[in-house]
């Protein structure tokens, strides 16, 4: 039986959607998007890391205010169309290797 240590808990609620990367690739820090979106700091981090969305909030107006923030950045529509989508690509790992490369 193989122990559960912090980071397989981690892993396991770990469900990052495409958001995440498109924010990274177009240098849109959480920091912006939760003040566009006039979230709390640790709402932004549930939806994006967890795909984990607050059920006393409309979630179709955070998505289009998301979306046209996006659209405003410079984020072509293609890329806003999968934003939604679970990122099947992502861990934890993954993206510590994307910052790590990309701050090179």
């Amino acid at each position: 039986m193989a122990l559960r240590t912090r980071q397989n808990r981690r892993e396991a609620n770990w469900a990052p959607i495409v958001l995440k990367r498109v924010m990274f690739y177009a240098g849109i820090s959480q920091a912006d998007m939760y003040r566009e979106l006039r979230l709390p700091a640790s709402t932004l981090n549930e939806i994006v890391n967890k795909n984990k969305w607050p059920a006393n909030m409309d979630t179709a107006a955070l998505r289009s205010t998301a979306e046209a923030y996006l659209a405003n950045c410079g984020v072509s529509p293609d890329e806003i169309a999968q934003i939604w989508h679970c990122d099947d690509d992502a861990s934890p790992a993954s993206y510590l290797n994307l910052l790590g490369q990309h701050r090179r």
